[in-house]
C-alpha cells in the first residue's frame, strides 16, 4: 500500500513518487515545496524516483530549476529521475527547454514509469 505525507511525496513498490500541486507558480511556494523534496531525497538517497505531474495545469520555470535540482541529487546517488503523467502545456514547457527526451524519459501514467525502471 502506498504511504503519503502532505509534501505531496509518497511511495509506491520501493519508488518515491512526487506529485506537485496543480500550480507551481509562487516562488514561497516553490520554496517551500522544494526544500520538503529535497530534505527528502537527501534523508532517502532514492534510486528510483517519479515526478507525477497529473493534474499540474502549470509549472514556472522555476519549478523547472526545482526539478533539475532534484535530478542532479538523485543522480549523484547513482538515481534515476522520471516524469510521467504531463498534460500539454507542460510538456510543451519541458520539450522547448530539451529536457524531455534529452534528460528526461517521460510516461504516459506512474504505472508505466515505474515498470520503466530496470531491477
Amino acid at each position: 500500500m502506498p504511504e503519503s505525507s502532505d509534501s505531496g511525496i509518497r511511495h509506491v513498490d520501493g519508488v518515491m513518487i512526487i506529485e506537485p500541486p496543480n500550480e507551481l507558480l509562487d516562488r514561497l511556494e516553490i520554496s517551500n515545496v522544494g526544500d520538503a523534496w529535497l530534505e527528502a531525497v537527501a534523508a532517502e538517497r532514492p534510486k528510483r524516483v517519479v515526478i507525477n505531474f497529473d493534474g499540474v495545469r502549470f509549472f514556472g520555470s522555476e519549478a523547472i530549476g526545482l526539478v533539475l535540482r532534484i535530478a542532479k541529487r538523485v543522480r549523484e546517488y547513482g538515481g534515476e529521475v522520471k516524469l510521467c503523467s504531463m498534460g500539454k502545456m507542460v510538456r510543451e514547457i519541458f520539450e522547448v527547454c530539451h529536457l524531455v527526451p534529452t534528460l528526461f524519459q517521460a510516461y504516459d501514467s506512474t504505472a508505466d514509469a515505474i515498470a520503466s525502471f530496470e531491477d
